[in-house]
Order: C-alpha cells, then structure tokens, then sequence
C-alpha cells in the first residue's frame, strides 16, 4: 500500500466510522486521544483489513449505509468504535458502476486502492444528481453555467450537461486525469484533425481547482455552484467559503446547491459559517441514505 493509499484509507476510517458497541475490549471512559490512537493503528493495518478475502454473509448492501459484522448490522452506541468489515468496502471496490439519467447511461470507473475518496461515487452525488434530474424546471440548467467543486468521478458534472448546462468539473491535481477519463468514456466529443475537441461541442471541461490557493483563477460567472459530500475536512472549510464567495461574487443570481451527509458537528458548524453569507436552506432530504440538499442564495 503506497503512502497515499494509506492516508486515504485513514481519511476514509475517520470520516465513515461511527460509535458502536464493541465487546469489553473498549471502556466507555476512553478520552477523544485514545480513540485518534485506536483508529490510526487500524488505519495503519488498512493492508490487511482491506484485503482480506474470508467470505461473509451479511444483510449490509452499502459500505456507506450501514456497519457490519460476520452477524450483520450492528447496532448503535456511543462507547466504542469498529473497523468496517472487508467486504463491506465491495461498494467502492467496483471497477465500474452504472447509472441511468436523463435516458443516458453513464459508466463510471471507481479506483478506491489506487486514489481514494477521489475515485469512488458517494452516495451524495447519486441523490444531487437525481434531484436534478427529477426538479429540472425549478433548478433549470439548460444554457446555465455550472461548476461542480470536488467532482471527484465526475457524476454530477455529466448529469449537469446532460440537462443542459456548460460545465466546468473540478478537483485537485491528484484527482484530474481520473476525473478527465471518466468524462471522456462518457461524452466523446466530435474531434477535430488535430484530434482535439470541437470546443462548441465540448459541453464538460475539467480544471484544476484547489481551494483557497487558485480559486481567483476562476471568473465568477456561474449560475451555479455545485458540490457532492464536499463538507468533512474542516481545516478546508474557510478555503471553500472563501472559494464559494469568489464565485458568486458578480452575480446576484449564483446560486450554491451543496449535497452532504451530515455526519459530525464539525459539518454543522461549516453551514453555519456560510450561513454568514449566504441565504442557506434545506431543501431536499433523503430518508434512505441520509443525505440533506441545501442551496445557498449570496446575500447582498
């Protein structure tokens, strides 16, 4: 496992591990530094976990959706804390999965053990895309500018342009040729004798974008801001703010839609802080997977 794989692997445990009821291995006194230190050791056996093949047989469809054990689901506590078992991580161990929007099929590549949370489709872009799709009148894209922050593999940009709109996807460096390959699979465009895209027919283009660094780069002319389980790092969040702002800087009518799962304070205490600048409400929730759409109107 290369040293990237791994703090990948300990971001993903840190993010996705909730508390819950351990055997007595645990005490319920255990301090905030006791549990850093339970979690980076197994994020520093993450070869092994991961790449265990005994079989199991468990009711747990989604890595995200729920904890596992050779049981089944676990339940909820807020003493302890467990490793998801291997084979729950299948979800994101997918070469490719398919998806159907706007009556195209889209295939998206995943690379989970090569680049990380970067190449893996989170449930919320699933829902952001679908709520696109499915209030296409009321968040109308045809002929809008949109770009999406922390694209990732790309999902909601496409679904994006297949609703008509000039998209924009971005990431960081890391993450860009995984991003531009899953794009190109799915929107080849008409080349050129050079080879190169015909830029009336390039309705997806992919840029650098690194937070807080050179967002300024950027001319805010977007009509919407987009972002997909974005909200989790908090020594980002003042560079997203700050980048959010910058992109709605010259238009009254930018609007942000952010899809997130809510997972700690820590994310709550972001909304706050762009609730300072912008008008936030709530305006999608879904039961099922647990993720909440907001969208955030520039106060002016």
């Amino acid at each position: 496992m290369t040293a990237y794989q791994q703090v990948a692997t300990k971001l993903f445990l840190y993010i996705l591990l909730v508390p819950i009821t351990m055997s007595n291995s645990w005490s319920s006194t255990g301090s905030n530094q006791d549990t850093a230190s339970y979690l980076d050791s197994k994020a520093d056996n993450a070869d092994k976990c991961i790449d265990d093949s005994k079989p199991a047989v468990s009711s747990c469809s989604s890595a995200e959706d729920s904890l596992c054990t050779d049981d089944g689901p676990v339940a909820s506590s807020s003493n302890a804390v467990v490793l998801y078992r291997p084979t729950a991580l299948h979800a994101f161990r997918q070469e490719t999965k398919k998806y159907s929007f706007v009556k195209t099929e889209l295939v998206i590549k995943q690379k989970w053990e090569d680049i990380g949370v970067a190449a893996v489709v989170w449930d919320a872009a699933v829902v952001l895309a679908e709520y696109l799709e499915k209030n296409s009148e009321e968040f109308s894209l045809r002929g809008k500018r949109v770009v999406e922050l922390g694209a990732g593999t790309g999902l909601v940009s496409m679904v994006a342009a297949l609703l008509g709109a000039k998209v924009i996807a971005t990431d960081r460096k890391l993450a860009l040729q995984f991003l531009q390959e899953n794009i190109q699979d799915n929107f080849p465009c008409v080349k050129d004798e050079n080879g190169l895209c015909e830029q009336d027919d390039k309705r997806i283009s992919v840029k650098e974008l690194d937070w807080g660094q050179n967002h300024k780069q950027f001319h805010p002319i977007f009509d919407y801001i987009v972002g997909a389980d974005i909200v989790y790092i908090e020594e980002t969040f003042e560079h997203l703010l700050e980048t959010m702002l910058h992109l709605t800087s010259s238009s009254r009518k930018s609007r942000i839609l952010l899809s997130c799962r809510i997972r700690y304070e820590r994310d709550e205490r972001f909304l706050k802080m762009m609730s300072n600048h912008f008008v936030v409400k709530e305006i999608h929730h879904d039961d099922k997977r647990d993720i909440k759409i907001y969208v955030g109107d520039r106060e002016r």
